[in-house]
């Protein structure tokens, strides 16, 4: 199991499912697929974590872009082109 979930509430998914992958998945990844083909899945596999501390970047303007029902927020630099 992974996801957001699974990193900020490690200790729920990992009583639920064989191994947990926190942060982000694709530094891991191949990593999980080896052990699983292997059968020496671990528990837990910490993947990279990415830094969200935006205070360097200046303020942020947010795009909304509205399908039907769902509302979608895309967050974007000022000087971005759109």
């Amino acid at each position: 199991m992974g996801g957001i979930h699974a990193t900020m509430c490690f200790g729920e998914a990992a009583g639920r499912v064989d191994a947990v992958v926190t942060g982000e998945a694709e530094s891991v990844w191949r990593e999980v697929l080896e052990d699983c083909a292997n059968g020496s899945l671990k528990p837990s596999y910490p993947g990279l974590r990415i830094d969200l501390n935006l205070s360097s970047a200046g303020p942020l303007l947010f795009v909304c872009i509205i399908y039907s029902h769902d509302i979608e927020v895309f967050p974007r630099h000022k000087h971005s082109s759109i």
